[in-house]
């Protein structure tokens, strides 16, 4: 998880690294300020997805934090 982590800062993303207390799972979250369109979406999982997949990771999802207060 760390060296996914790392792959996707380095690509110049702001990762971010959690583990689940309950299944001790990792996860990285990898906010990205964008229009949440269809197409845009799939492309930055696509993006994600390639970094991390010789290090063994994979996109598992996307979410949203909504509107933020003061933008367009």
């Amino acid at each position: 998880a760390e060296a996914c982590r790392v792959a996707l800062e380095h690509a110049g993303f702001n990762a971010s690294l959690y583990q689940d207390d309950e299944d001790q799972r990792w996860s990285i979250y990898c906010p990205i300020r964008m229009i949440p369109e269809y197409d845009a979406i799939v492309r930055n999982q696509k993006i994600l997805g390639e970094l991390v997949a010789d290090i063994g990771g994979t996109p598992d999802g996307w979410g949203t934090f909504g509107n933020v207060e003061g933008a367009p």
